[in-house]
């Protein structure tokens, strides 16, 4: 029982980690995009904002763009 509640809270935390690292690929990706259209890279810019709705369906400035 005690390696079942170990696991279990192993598995939330894990989870939780990788959410959060998706989260700052994703913003990440789409401060990418804002430097390409600053730069009058539109496809560049389009790509990152794709990818980072990909990494993080949430992220509202990144779908909004792309």
């Amino acid at each position: 029982m005690k390696t079942l509640i170990s696991l279990i809270v192993f598995t939330a935390v894990f989870q939780s980690a990788h959410a959060e690292n998706a989260a700052q690929k994703a913003e990440k990706l789409y401060q990418q995009g804002l430097a390409a259209e600053r730069q009058g890279d539109p496809a560049a810019a389009l790509a990152a904002y794709k990818a980072a709705v990909e990494l993080n369906s949430n992220h509202t400035n990144a779908r909004y763009r792309a």
